[in-house]
This record gives structure tokens, sequence and C-alpha cells, in this order.
């Protein structure tokens, strides 16, 4: 057969017959390999060009293992070789890692060389490993009560039942069920027809309960309470089965007492219908809110009386009219939008519009509206709310201000987590430090504090942790041009506040505070030298200056003892008399000078200055 495959141009003989086998071999959904005695390949059909997705030109001509050498480390390499050497065909599934599938294989040794078909069944394997992990999963749990339990797939096939379920089963129908038969038609097909619609309402998605009477052929009854749920495959979100679960409620429950405890919970519910329908008429007609219905083009159905208030219509008035012929022009096409939304399905719980009172007024409003599917109604409930948007519009105004004050006041105002991270910053950081106050957000305050610094502002931070308020003072901190600014803060702890949930921290700027405080020091400094030469001065004066002068007064007092003419009795006492009066001045100098010292040792400036200004 080989040789059809590898016949020359001049060789015609059986073109037709090789023709036909490529086209039979090319239709077949199996992949077909052939190879000669040295593991070439002489012919690769379409579908293994398909499955194994290598075109056939790549691969006729060329050594099999050339072509797959990654093969040669699968058991399917001893498989062929085996095979091949014994003679005889072998079947059996593989895994190709590389194309992540799942072949079928079936390889033939021939004459004149070997034969392979294969199937890719990766879909069959990853089915059949999903309902073995389903069948696990579902085998644990219904082995764990003494109740009925099992599970059906959409085709009402068993999937897992507990020992209890298989019991009952084999009493009722004398067949011992086994999982992936069709549960119906072992019941019968009157019990089939029973059973079918309830499988086909879980099916839907629906979860309920039912009470069905099972009669055996042993002639008891039994009564059960069923609950079937849908089994929903979250990752395709669609339903794939039944979970079913039934209790017997035999010994409190008869079927005869059951309908008449029906019809009585039946007539029950009709009373208490009537007076609900009572009670729901009066609390519609007595609601200070709109409760009213449209249909699916938007006309009123219904109206309570609240209209007579809220619109200054009565309820006749609006039935049958579109909802839009009371909302404010401005807002109709946002409502139009709304109900668009709503009508599919979507529920609204605050929207807002206005609306237009009969005598012109305007009216804010709040709804509630969703949209019912059975009666293709819109069923809404409207809130005069006027005070609450005056409300909002006060509470806005007064933020307005709040932030205009924080963006304009001295002190920077921040908020920080427990860590330290900036959660909110004012706007006058530009102004402050230079920084947009988002350039601060989720940036830790301590790197941008002085390392000399830092760990003794960590140590304060910490203390506004046990306590309600920390200053923390004089400390440096880079701003945004990368320059050092003194800053002083006042840290509050607010973090049980669940509007804050932080520390408030309050910044100001006192560099420059800091830079005349410096000054102010160098100028102290500078007078307590002038001090040290005041007092040289004033030593000098009460020692040195008045010690001549001393001496003076007392030869004026020794001379004017002798006889002398009154020319000279009159210099001598004008020398006498200015001799005192240059005493007294330098008392008086040493006296302030003593003064002004004393005062700058106490460090009262403006006493220091005061001498001096006299």
């Amino acid at each position: 057969m080989y040789k059809l495959f590898q016949q020359s141009s001049a060789e015609t003989d059986h073109s037709r017959e090789r023709t036909v086998l490529i086209n039979v071999l090319n239709s077949i959904t199996d992949g077909v390999c052939l190879l000669d005695n040295d593991w070439n390949i002489c012919f690769w059909n379409k579908a293994a060009e398909r499955i194994l997705r290598q075109p056939a030109d790549n691969v006729l001509n060329r050594n099999i293992w050339d072509v797959f050498p990654d093969a040669k480390e699968l058991e399917l390499y001893s498989k062929y070789t085996n095979a091949k050497e014994k003679n005889e065909p072998v079947e059996f599934e593989e895994y190709y890692e590389p194309l992540n599938i799942w072949g079928e294989v079936r390889a033939f040794p021939t004459e004149d060389g070997f034969a392979i078909y294969f199937k890719d069944i990766t879909a069959k394997k990853l089915q059949s490993q999903h309902i073995l992990n389903q069948r696990n999963i579902h085998q644990a749990t219904i082995n764990s009560t003494p109740e009925l339990i099992w599970t059906v797939d959409k085709d009402f096939r068993l999937l897992a039942a507990n020992k209890t379920f298989r019991d009952n089963t084999k009493k009722y129908s004398g067949f011992q069920v086994q999982e992936g038969d069709m549960i119906l038609m072992l019941m019968g097909k009157e019990e089939g027809d029973r059973w079918r619609p309830l499988y086909e309402r879980a099916l839907t998605g629906e979860a309920f309960k039912h009470d069905q009477v099972i009669n055996f052929p042993d002639g008891t009854i039994n009564y059960v309470e069923i609950s079937l749920n849908p089994i929903i495959d979250d990752d395709a979100a669609t339903v794939t089965g039944v979970a079913c679960y039934a209790r017997d409620i035999s010994a409190s429950k008869r079927y005869i007492s059951l309908i008449e405890n029906k019809n009585q919970k039946l007539q029950e519910k009709e009373q208490e219908l009537r007076s609900l329908t009572g009670k729901l008429e009066s609390i519609l007609n007595n609601s200070v809110d709109i409760i009213a219905s449209t249909d699916k083009n938007g006309f009123y159905a219904s109206m309570n009386k609240a209209s007579q208030h809220l619109l200054g219509y009565n309820p006749e008035e609006i039935i049958g009219k579109h909802f839009t012929d009371w909302v404010h022009p401005e807002d109709i096409e946002i409502t139009k939008a709304s109900a668009e939304q709503i009508r599919k399905g979507l529920k609204t719980t605050a929207f807002r519009n206005r609306i237009v009172k009969k005598n012109g007024e305007v009216v804010h409003m709040i709804w509630s509206a969703r949209w019912d599917e059975k009666t293709e109604m819109v069923f809404s409930v409207g809130r005069d709310a006027t005070a609450l948007y005056e409300a909002e519009k006060l509470v806005l105004e007064s933020e307005q201000r709040f932030a205009a004050v924080i963006s304009k006041g001295a002190d920077m105002i921040s908020i920080l987590d427990v860590n330290g991270v900036y959660k909110f910053v004012s706007n006058n950081a530009l102004q402050i430090l230079g920084y947009n106050a988002t350039d601060l957000l989720g940036k830790r305050a301590f790197d941008l504090i002085h390392e000399d610094d830092r760990e003794q502002i960590s140590k304060e931070f910490e203390k506004a942790f046990d306590t309600k308020e920390v200053y923390i003072r004089d400390f440096r901190f880079k701003d945004a041009a990368g320059k050092w600014r003194c800053l002083e803060v006042i840290c509050t702890n607010m973090l049980e506040n669940k509007a804050i949930e932080g520390l408030i921290i309050n910044s100001r700027d006192i560099t420059e505070r800091k830079l005349q405080e410096e000054k102010l020091k160098e100028a102290i400094s500078s007078l307590y030298k002038q001090n040290s030469a005041l007092k040289e001065i004033a030593f000098i004066q009460s020692h040195e200056v008045r010690r001549p002068l001393a001496n003076i007064l007392g030869l004026t007092e020794i001379l004017t003892q002798d006889k002398l003419i009154n020319e000279q009795k009159a210099t001598l006492k004008m020398l006498k008399k200015s001799a005192l009066e240059l005493d007294n001045m330098i008392r008086k100098i040493v006296s302030t000078t003593y003064e002004y010292t004393t005062s700058l040792q106490t460090g009262d400036v403006e006493s220091t200055m005061s001498p001096l200004k006299k």
C-alpha cells in the first residue's frame, strides 16, 4: 500500500487507485499517519494536520522522531517499537503535553512499514473527569444523612444517590438503581409523568419544595416532603442538574388530613388576604409618599391619594397620563433614561428629579422603582425631597466655606493614618511648603523630617495614641524645593471618629520666627559684651577717676583754713564747687552703669535698653 504513496511520475498504473485512497483517508475524522520501515512519514492526512497542527508539507518524507522529538520521552515510543518488534497491533491513550491534548491511538505493523490511526479525545477526557469530580462531591454529601438524597443531570440521568434512596427505589420499582440510569423510566410512565415537570421546573433555576404521595407495590403509602434545588455551574453560570432531598412525613401527616389542612389554610389565607388588601389600601391612601404604577409605555395605571398634596392633582386626573407630564422640562431626558434602565431590570432606590405641581411650584423628589416582568408594570414610590435638597445645599455651602478657610489659613491641615501616611492635605500646602496637596497623599510624613530630628518626633508622635492632643515644636521638614523649614505642629487623636479615623495635624511654618529669635540671641550676646565693658568703665570711674578728684577736694579744704585774700578764697571756693559737681557726675555715671548691667543680667531687655535711651 505504501508504494501507492511513493509512486513516481512515470508510474501511472495505479494513479486512480492512489487518488481514491487518498481522498478516502482525507475524508475521515481520525488522524492517519503511514510510516516506512525507517520511521519516515509516507502519508499524513488532513485530520492529522488538524489534530497535531503540522501541515503535510512539513512532515512528509521526514523521520517522525525528528518531527516530534519530545515524543520519544513518552510511553507511546516504547509501545510503537514493541509493536513493531513483536509485529502486533497496539491500542492505547496518551497525553501529549506540548499541544495539551489527549489522543486515542491504534497502531498496526505492516509488511512495509507502520500505520498509525489516532483521534483527539481531549473533550471526552475532560468531561469524564468533570463527571467523576461531581460524582465524588455528591457521594460525600448525600451519604451523611439517613434521608433520601439524589441528583440528576439535565437529561434526568441519575448522578448520585445515597443508600436510602437506592433501597426505596428498589422497593418501589424492583430495580437496583445505578448512576447513569434514566430515573423517570425506572418509576414507570405514570410516576415519571408526575416527576418530569418538577425536575423541569428546578432546571429553570428555581428552588422549591413539594409534597408528594408515594404508593409502594406492597400497599404502603408514604407522604414525603421533597426539596428540589438547581445545581449551578459557577463558571458557566448555567444549571447542570437538580439536587433532591426527600423527608418522610408519613407519621405526622396523612393524605386526607393534608388536603383538609391545605383547604383550611387556603381559606385562612384568603381571609388574611382580604384583610391585608383592606389594610394595604388604607396604607396606600394615607401615605405621604406617592405610590404608583405605570405600564411598559410609561402611562400611570394606579396612583394613591398622596398626589393631592404633592402634585395638586387627584389620582383620577393622573391615571392614564404619561409620567413625563409632571416632570420638570430640564429633567425629562434623565428621567426617561432612568425609566428605560428600570424596564431592563435595574432596581432603582434613590433616583432624583423635579416635578411641577398644578400651581406651578417645583418639588424635588426621590424615587424608588422596580420592573415586574410578570405584570409588565413599573412600581414606584416617590418622596418629597425638597427639605433634604435644601439641607444638602446648606451642607455643601458649609463645606465650601470650610474648604476656603482651610486653604487660606496660616496652618497646613493634614490627616495621617496610624503609620504616619498622609490621607488628607489642605490646599494651602502649596503656599506653606510648595507641595501640591496630591503630591503628599500616600507618602509617609517621617520621610520628609530631618534625620537628626526623626527619632525624637517619632516618640512625640506615639504619645498621640495615648492622649487627645500633643504639641510638637521646632523640627526640620523638607519643602518641595528641598530646603529645610522649621515647623511646629499640634497632633490631635481622631482615630475613633468614623468620619476621620486618623490623626489631625496642624502644621505651622516658624522658619522666619526662628531666624528672628537667632538674631535676638545675637543682639543679647552683644549686649552682654557691652555689659562687661561698662563694668570696666564703672570700675575706672569709681576708683581711678575719683581718687585724684578726692585729692583735689582735700587740698581745697586745707587751703581754705589758711589766711587768704578775698580773690584767693573765691578761687578756691569755685574750684571746690567744680570738683563737687564733677564728683556728683561721676557717681551718677557709675550708678547708671551698674543699673544697666544688672538689668541685662536678669534678662529684662526693655530695662536694659532704657538707660541707653536716656
